[in-house]
């Protein structure tokens, strides 16, 4: 693969306060782009960290399909113009209960759970939620996700619908792995190594990523 000269890596000003995925992130996120082996990407919470992914795609000549969920017709990624391979998926948010979660983490088994109220969408620690995935919005395998999305301990159903749609050396990007024990329950459910766990407090006092690798 060959780069655009004369080119360098341009952050959202949503990464330098804490409303989008930092600068590190992102350029792990792009790294991994760039090996050449990504071909499908998934990314749960869109927004600045979607243009990003776009942007990188278009400046650097790579070849992805995107597929990027979020809850939000505010808070998501919003395009003047329309790009190819990028499907934008709007779902509704649903609820767990405490039972219905653990069957979640503990078989393969995705209960129905009941719709989250949209009252409540702007609850930033949420218990239990996560999107209404339906029929045929997930690809068969994706090789890098981006789980950033949505707020709340329910990022953690991700895991189990990617069950059979990753392969060895998918790259799993958490942002926020230290507010809930997501590393644990990705490593509970999925067969991945981890790779780093980076916090810079400095930067923002909840920055906080960790990547994992499917092996």
């Amino acid at each position: 693969m060959i780069m655009k000269s004369n080119t360098k890596l341009v952050f959202p000003q949503q990464s330098y306060d804490g409303l989008g995925l930092a600068p590190d992130v992102l350029t792990d996120i792009f790294d991994y782009l760039q090996d050449g082996d990504v071909q499908k990407v998934v990314e749960f919470g869109s927004g600045s960290s979607t243009g990003f992914l776009l942007s990188c795609r278009h400046t650097y000549d790579l070849e992805f399909s995107l597929d990027s969920f979020d809850h939000s017709t505010e808070y998501c990624f919003k395009s003047p113009s329309s790009h190819d391979n990028f499907n934008l998926m709007i779902r509704d948010l649903v609820q767990y209960t405490d039972e219905e979660y653990l069957e979640i983490l503990n078989s393969s088994n995705i209960p129905t759970g009941s719709l989250f109220s949209k009252e409540n969408y702007g609850d930033w620690r949420a218990k239990n939620v996560f999107y209404a995935i339906e029929e045929g919005d997930l690809a068969n395998c994706y090789d890098l996700v981006v789980l950033d999305g949505p707020n709340g301990n329910g990022r953690s159903v991700a895991f189990r619908y990617l069950v059979d749609r990753v392969r060895t050396g998918t790259k799993i990007v958490i942002d926020d792995y230290h507010h809930y024990p997501f590393v644990e329950s990705c490593k509970k459910i999925l067969n991945v190594k981890l790779l780093k766990k980076i916090n810079k407090p400095d930067f923002h006092p909840l920055h906080g990523y960790a990547v994992l690798e499917v092996i």
